[in-house]
Parts: C-alpha cells; structure tokens; sequence
C-alpha cells in the first residue's frame, strides 16, 4: 500500500494523472470457473446450475420482505445478471496495468490454482 501511495504522489506531483485515478488491488492472472468449481464442491453441498436457472428462481422470491433480501443477498445484483444475453458470459477483466506497474510483487502473481482456493474455502 506504501508503495501504491507512493507512486500515486509521484504521478500527481508530476501532472501525470487525473486525481481521481484508482488502483485495481486484484491478482491480474484469471483462471475458469469451471477450474474452480471441484474445489467448491468439495467443501460446499451445492450443484452447479446455469445463471438463467438461477437468475429464475431468485425471481420468484419476493424481494420486498426484508427477511427474504437478508438470506439471499444476491437480490441486490438481479438488475445487473438480467442483462446477460446467455449463459455464455464474456469474460470480463479488470485493469491492473497501474497498480501491476507500481508494484512488482503483484505483477509476477500466477493464477488462483486448486490448491490454493482449497485453502481458503477450509
């Protein structure tokens, strides 16, 4: 985070970037879903289930008892998984370019293996 600080300082000191420019803290190497999905059901009972499937049922709760919006808070995201064409999600990435660049530690990370999402779902 020093780091990122930092650099960030530099840059507005050197007229470089816009104030209100933002660092992405993600690991910018991806990997499938259906990589990780194993290691979910190992530690989770759940079925893996299309997102129009899913998207139908989180439909027919009715959103406005409180109750209801507390169990399932992916209510909250209906708008935004309703504009899904299909299925077929287009993979989406986010930009990491200047936090990678600030940082190298974050730059040289690999992807999120099974191994390791093992460890962080026991």
């Amino acid at each position: 985070m020093v780091a990122l600080f930092v650099t960030r300082h530099q840059e507005l000191q050197n007229g470089n970037q816009s104030p209100f420019a933002v660092f992405n803290l993600v690991n910018p190497s991806t990997t499938s879903w259906l990589d990780m999905i194993s290691a979910v059901q190992e530690f989770c009972d759940v079925e893996m289930v299309l997102l129009s499937a899913w998207v139908a049922e989180l439909e027919k709760l009715d959103a406005s008892a409180r109750e209801i919006e507390e169990q399932w808070p992916a209510l909250k995201f209906l708008p935004l998984l309703r504009i899904t064409p299909s299925d077929a999600i287009k993979p989406f990435g986010v930009e990491t370019s200047r936090t990678q660049a600030a940082r190298a530690t974050l730059k040289g990370l690999s992807p999120p293996w099974q191994d390791r999402f093992r460890n962080w779902l026991q």
